[in-house]
């Protein structure tokens, strides 16, 4: 899966797209680079990575539940 993801360009339609405050570029970014650290690393990540991947939990968690109340990307 990760390679899948990996190999692939960031969609052009999601640059600077927004679901509430959360900017998808960003959580992509943040939560790609966890990923490949946790694969770098043997499946550890440091205390800051943690906390990044962690946010990044959340806010996934918020952009499917705004996506499925029909919340649509705005631009901000």
């Amino acid at each position: 899966m990760w390679q899948a993801h990996y190999g692939r360009w960031f969609p052009p339609f999601l640059r600077g797209a927004r679901v509430g405050d959360i900017e998808v570029v960003l959580l992509d970014f943040d939560t790609a680079g966890c990923v490949s650290t946790w694969l770098s690393n043997g499946g550890h990540l440091d205390p800051e990575r943690t906390r990044i991947l962690a946010t990044c939990v959340e806010e996934l968690d918020t952009v499917v539940t705004l996506r499925r109340g029909g919340v649509r990307s705005c631009g901000g």
